[in-house]
């Protein structure tokens, strides 16, 4: 149909339509009512027609602009009942949203795509296609409940059919899902869904997919025990092996990144760096800015483990950028979760104090552990500070968001919080508290229920039992604990053996763990050795006491400038210790 352009011009005239200048060019109603009621004249057998007039009208005059205005085709194509050709358009113009990181444009693009495909406008591959697509992008944007359902449909779909290739993708959606440390993480399901994968990818001989069922498998690693680590490292190489193999690029990477972090967990920091390094290279080659994002963030806490404070904050730092440029809230809760415990342990903890509470903000957009985390370590260092009611207010925090939405760090957030009942004399209520969690805190985190049975001993008038926890945990944890771990572990020893009146021990002990201090810039904790250093030379009339009480007292000055000028410095400077110190 062609309208006379005498037609347009009086139509035009009468303020009832004007030229468009938006993405589809042509005229526009100069309101919404008016195209309803002129839409509304029209039968539903010319609606279609006349869509797919205007779709076909708008490929033949603008070619090259076919991916910008892909949503406007695919709504004509649909409208016009051509399923196939509005499919393609919807699927475009997710493609090219998401290529620009609007992932939720891209997800309701996807969305329209699949609703069209249900009808039979796909086949197998298409739909698992646009599952997968629509699936990243929902992840991408923090939805992972909605991504999780999604898959789920895939698998339900694949049954249904007969179908073992959309099986296969749903239950890799799935498994990954269900590792993920999100509001979707149940590693128990998720480890079940990734021995299914890999058994279905193996019977089918898709080496891809059994490529990264196992890499599905190794990502449990990021909350796993010791004694599974072997495995899941067998696991990662075995997907490394096939990946190189099939010069599969982005599975390459994705095993490479998650192996690099199952190595700095073990401790094995060089090969950790190396995987990460060449993992890093090829999100750089591929443009995946948000894995690229993570990985930076992974070698931050690589360098974080190793006391190599400055790096790990360059690296957090490029990583935010990258993923503010993409608005990915994982990526920035992330970034700024490492970057917290970073400058918490140099003593800059008025940056440590922000740079964590909006780590947890972040979060809560759907990475969950690193707000429960940013909590934690909030706790600990009001802890540390003596700052006793902001710990506790912290610690309460985190154990209400674990049970209520994350069970999965419910022990480790029951554990701070039972850490400090003890600093505040609760002893009794802090043992019944995590009484049911020891068995799994033994095996998740043995280092810190350590030091809760360590800090429990001292506190019931036991130093003696607390020195005989400290040292077993020095022994056990020398191989594996980071330095700055070990550090604290060798101030608490020193503390102990002056409770005890073991006074040279206590001054050989604290003078190699502040020696070690300094070379590796742990400001917080340099400020307890120091002091603990000059109250053990005043009781040996040591003549080095004054000097070392001077330089405590300006390590402990650095740590109060450090905080807000609020009731948190004033409770660090009511400490006894701090006091005897500044009396001095």
């Amino acid at each position: 149909m062609i309208v006379a352009g005498g037609a347009l011009a009086c139509l035009e005239a009468a303020g009832l339509i004007h030229v468009g200048v938006d993405v589809e060019p042509g005229y526009r109603f100069h309101h919404a009512l008016l195209q309803d009621a002129a839409y509304g004249t029209l039968v539903r057998a010319d609606r279609r027609r006349l869509h797919g007039a205007v779709g076909t009208a708008l490929e033949e005059l603008y070619p090259e602009r076919r991916t910008d205005l892909a949503p406007v085709l695919g709504a004509h194509f649909a409208e016009a009942g051509e399923d196939t050709r509005a499919l393609a358009y919807f699927r475009l113009a997710g493609e090219e949203a998401a290529r620009k990181w609007a992932n939720a444009e891209a997800v309701q693009h996807y969305c329209r795509a699949l609703d069209l495909a249900r009808t039979g406008a796909a086949d197998d591959a298409m739909l698992v296609d646009l599952h997968t697509r629509r699936g990243r992008a929902q992840e991408l944007t923090g939805d992972y409940a909605a991504a999780l359902a999604g898959y789920s449909e895939l698998v339900a779909l694949g049954e249904a059919r007969a179908a073992p290739a959309l099986q296969l993708a749903g239950l890799l959606g799935c498994a990954k899902l269900r590792m993920l440390l999100s509001a979707t993480f149940d590693l128990e399901e998720g480890r079940r869904l990734a021995h299914r994968a890999l058994a279905l990818a193996r019977g089918l001989d898709d080496r891809p997919a059994e490529a990264h069922a196992l890499w599905t498998l190794l990502l449990s690693g990021r909350s796993a025990v010791d004694p599974l680590r072997a495995e899941l490292i067998g696991y990662g190489e075995e997907s490394l092996r096939i990946a190189r193999a099939l010069n599969l690029r982005e599975q390459m990477a994705e095993t490479l990144n998650d192996l690099s972090f199952i190595y700095q967990s073990a401790g094995q920091l060089d090969r950790a760096r190396a995987y990460g390094a060449e993992a890093r290279e090829l999100w750089r080659a591929l443009g995946n800015l948000p894995m690229l994002a993570d990985n930076l963030t992974n070698a931050a806490v690589i360098h974080y483990r190793a006391c190599e404070y400055a790096a790990a904050l360059a690296l957090t730092a490029e990583s935010e950028a990258v993923s503010v440029t993409i608005g990915n809230r994982w990526g920035q809760a992330y970034s700024r979760l490492i970057a917290g415990w970073a400058q918490h342990e140099t003593g800059a903890l008025g940056a440590a104090i922000q740079t964590l509470e909006t780590a947890a903000q972040l979060g809560e957009g759907g990475f969950l552990w690193a707000t429960v985390s940013a909590y934690m370590t909030l706790s600990h260092l009001y802890r540390r500070i003596g700052a006793l009611t902001w710990s506790r207010q912290l610690a309460e925090q985190a154990r209400d968001l674990a049970e209520q939405r994350f069970p999965a760090a419910r022990s480790a957030a029951r554990l701070t919080l039972a850490r400090q009942w003890v600093a505040a004399g609760q002893v009794a209520a802090a043992r019944q508290l995590i009484a049911a969690d020891r068995a799994a805190l033994a095996e998740a985190a043995p280092g810190t229920l350590l030091w809760f049975d360590a800090e429990v001993a001292a506190a019931s008038g036991d130093p003696a039992a607390a020195l005989a926890v400290t040292q077993a945990a020095i022994r056990r944890r020398v191989e594996r604990a980071t330095p700055c771990t070990l550090l604290e572990w060798r101030c608490y020893e020193g503390e102990l053996l002056w409770r005890l009146g073991r006074l040279d021990a206590a001054a050989a002990t604290l003078a190699a763990a502040q020696e070690i201090a300094a070379t590796l810039g742990t400001g917080l904790i340099l400020w307890r050795i120091m002091a603990a250093q000059a109250q053990v030379a005043a009781l040996r009339a040591d003549p080095t006491a004054p000097a070392l009480a001077a330089a405590a007292q300006v390590q402990i000055a650095a740590v109060a400038a450090s905080l807000p000028a609020d009731e948190r410095r004033a409770a660090f400077l009511a400490q006894p210790l701090v006091q005897a110190v500044l009396d001095r």
